[in-house]
């Protein structure tokens, strides 16, 4: 069997899957995430932000059930053991077991390509077709991700399944290549150089279906929707690409621009890739001043590095918040 370079695939080391269960999860974690889990089902995962009292971002996680007694929380491997203690804290009389990130049998996975769809229908015979469906098979759980072409996040069950028949179809790819596509599509992520940066609107977290304003109290909630209905959003989330460095970006980089009106630095690197032509793919939050300035007069720049360039680019979806 041929692999095709139509059909790629590589491990996502940098993530983790965890699984909870017990019969109150739904109920425990809708007190504490910013999404509405009373709406999480097989079907469709969610995109979720875990804030601190002050309404900052400890974490952005994913939610997926993979069968009635069971769901996954998807997150950074770097964040994983901090954030999920922190959540084991309040969990208290409530009957929830989150299990240690360290005995996790699963294995996360990224599948893209036109080809994807044709090489994931062997394993599975229903896929999710949407952004954010899900769909759970003999061990293999399918997250369907926005891209120009198919995309899946795929979180397998080594006790039962590997996923022998679909590398062989598929060309293995490096994780930075993901993480390209994860950009384009203007999905953020944070880590530990990140975490406690951002109030959820920052990342656009409410343009990406990751907040509902609707579903009551939650930690870091009336921060939360205090930006949201009475105050003026002044930063968010941009794609940007940075050429003319002397050394690589990093998560976590300061901006600087002769534009900042805020006193605490123009702006912040939410994620980097190397881009196959040149220089970095970027997510970062801006001060939109900034952002919407003509590029000669923004002269974006970073802290560090004062001959890198940052071009800032239309992104995927609309501010229509």
């Amino acid at each position: 069997m041929t692999a095709t370079p139509s059909c790629q695939y590589t491990p996502l080391v940098h993530l983790t899957a965890v699984e909870v269960s017990g019969e109150d999860r739904l109920t425990f974690l809708q007190g504490q995430l910013t999404n509405d889990t009373r709406l999480l089902t097989p079907t469709l995962s969610q995109l979720t932000g875990y804030c601190t009292p002050k309404g900052r971002l400890l974490a952005l996680l994913r939610l997926v059930e993979i069968d009635e007694q069971r769901l996954l929380i998807i997150l950074p491997q770097a964040i994983a053991e901090t954030t999920l203690k922190r959540l084991r804290m309040f969990i208290m009389r409530s009957k929830v077991t989150i299990a240690a990130v360290a005995d996790t049998p699963y294995q996360l996975y990224g599948l893209w390509g036109e080809q994807a769809k044709t090489a994931l229908t062997a394993l599975m015979p229903t896929l999710p077709e949407t952004d954010n469906a899900s769909m759970s098979h003999d061990g293999i759980t399918a997250i369907h991700l926005p891209a120009a072409q198919p995309r899946y996040l795929l979180a397998v069950d080594t006790r039962t399944t590997n996923l022998n028949t679909l590398q062989q179809q598929c060309t293995a790819a490096a994780v930075n290549a993901w993480t390209h596509l994860d950009i384009d599509a203007a999905l953020p992520e944070i880590n530990s150089q990140t975490s406690e940066a951002f109030v959820p609107q920052m990342v656009n977290l409410q343009l990406l279906d990751g907040v509902n304003f609707k579903k009551g109290c939650y930690t870091g909630q009336e921060v939360v929707a205090r930006m949201q209905y009475l105050g003026k959003l002044k930063r968010r989330m941009y794609r940007a690409h940075c050429t003319n460095t002397t050394t690589e970006p990093q998560t976590g980089d300061e901006l600087a621009s002769p534009l900042s009106e805020s006193g605490q630095g123009a702006g912040k690197i939410v994620s980097v890739a190397k881009s196959e032509m040149d220089g970095y793919a970027l997510l970062v939050v801006l001060e939109s001043v900034i952002a919407e300035a003509p590029a000669a007069t923004a002269a974006i720049t970073l802290v560090n590095d004062s001959h890198a360039t940052i071009e800032i680019l239309e992104n995927p979806y609309p501010f229509n918040d």
